[in-house]
């Protein structure tokens, strides 16, 4: 079987280090690998490698990244209608590795999250859509970005917040009001580890959605 490794972790030096590893264990589980760079100055890279993947025959698309690019794949896959069709193995090599971390990947030890894709067998699972974005993992309002800086991480992360009205409805309900963040889940962890919880289920159909509320403020004027 031929598996292709879509190369773009965020320590760029290591790239070599992780292309052999990758190739010493697809040889030692019987995978024929390919490798493929993606080149984040060109906006179609992405869409070529992963078609180089398909005319290629490979079954299963290892994705040595973090959720960035992982979030990429899937809406690619999805706009050249293979996303049913290609099996996604994540690997923990980005910034956050949010989903990798909920999988059990610890970016630390990438061997055994490279066994486990020579070895597991692929489950389908939920996603989410926001406008016409694709989502494996979580997507929510809320946080601003910082225009010129570099992404926070972890608790950091809050600091970005700012209040905004919302209004969400759902089959038996619905909330109104000012909330920090609202978040869909199917996956637990966004930012680095932060979670609300860590019991979400990837294929039973639902998402978990979590929001913060804007608590008053309790300063007083002098």
């Amino acid at each position: 079987m031929k598996i292709f490794f879509l190369l773009n972790p965020s320590l760029r030096e290591k790239e070599w280090d992780y292309r052999e590893q990758a190739a010493q264990m697809a040889k030692r589980f019987g995978w024929t690998p390919r490798f493929g760079e993606v080149d984040r100055k060109n906006p179609n890279s992405m869409d070529q490698l992963l078609r180089q993947a398909w005319e290629e025959d490979c079954v299963r698309v290892g994705v040595l990244g973090g959720d960035g690019t992982l979030h990429r794949v899937v809406n690619v896959l999805q706009k050249q209608k293979r996303l049913k069709s290609m099996e996604i193995a994540p690997l923990p090599a980005g910034t956050c590795n949010d989903f990798a971390r909920f999988l059990g990947h610890d970016r630390h030890h990438l061997e055994d999250a490279l066994k486990r894709v020579f070895t597991g067998k692929a489950e389908e699972t939920d996603l989410g859509l926001i406008d016409s974005e694709i989502f494996i993992n979580n997507g929510g309002i809320g946080r601003r970005p910082i225009i010129g800086k570099k992404p926070t991480r972890s608790l950091q992360t809050l600091k970005n917040f700012r209040p905004i009205p919302l209004k969400a409805t759902w089959e038996k309900g619905s909330i109104e009001g000012t909330f920090y963040m609202a978040l869909a889940c199917n996956g637990p962890f966004f930012s680095g580890g932060l979670h609300f919880s860590k019991k979400p289920l990837l294929n039973d159909g639902l998402l978990d959605m979590y929001f913060v509320p804007n608590f008053p403020s309790r300063r007083k004027k002098l």
